[in-house]
């Protein structure tokens, strides 16, 4: 979908910016899914090496979390995808998708890395 969208915006406007966007969008996606990969390879028997979201005193994701894990929901994303088509704001969509993922796999890969020194120290 973030290909075609990414094609009528180019054929539309001859612009070359909706290729960069997908392209940071396919890069940081894949470098997410690497990160998780590398998390589960790295984690020990029965552990995780990163536990999951942030959690407050009474074990429930803070609200800072949630807004941070939303967009990994597949429906979510798919309803924002569906709201962009019907009102136009393709762009904006795919700008969003490209800076989400490309944010999401540094924060992971600082976190892998900070919680590895913390297991080394």
């Amino acid at each position: 979908m973030h290909a075609a969208i990414a094609w009528q915006l180019a054929a539309a406007g001859d612009a070359r910016w909706p290729w960069i966007l997908l392209a940071a969008f396919v890069a940081g996606k894949f470098l997410l899914v690497t990160s998780l990969r590398s998390e589960e390879s790295l984690a020990g028997v029965g552990e995780r090496a990163i536990s999951g979201a942030p959690r407050m005193k009474g074990g429930s994701p803070s609200l800072l979390a949630r807004l941070y894990h939303a967009p990994g929901n597949a429906d979510l994303r798919l309803h924002v995808l569906l709201l962009a088509v019907a009102s136009g704001w393709l762009g904006a969509e795919l700008a969003f998708v490209a800076v989400y993922y490309n944010v999401r796999w540094i924060a992971r890969y600082a976190l892998v890395a900070r919680r590895l020194a913390g297991r080394g120290a």
